[in-house]
């Protein structure tokens, strides 16, 4: 399916999500005797809600992307 634009959540069983991620699909082709490099001849983007989890602090913070969708009304922090 294609579309003008994504939607930025979903309402899933009463509750709101946000989709806080993408997933980017490119798709390129090199043609050596017409070009140098390659060129990129499509691309799709799919959203995805996914729950972020943070540990650690200053240069040694890392953060985990879960499965779980990412729900507005447990979100405390306002982002």
């Amino acid at each position: 399916m294609y579309m003008n634009g994504f939607p930025v959540g979903v309402q899933k069983d009463g509750r709101y999500y946000v989709h806080n991620h993408v997933m980017l699909s490119l798709f390129f082709h090199a043609e050596p005797s017409l070009f140098e490099g390659y060129r990129v001849v499509g691309f799709e983007v799919e959203p995805h809600s996914l729950k972020q989890t943070v540990q650690g602090e200053g240069a040694s913070m890392t953060a985990e992307c879960k499965t779980p969708l990412l729900d507005l009304d447990e979100t405390q922090d306002g982002w």
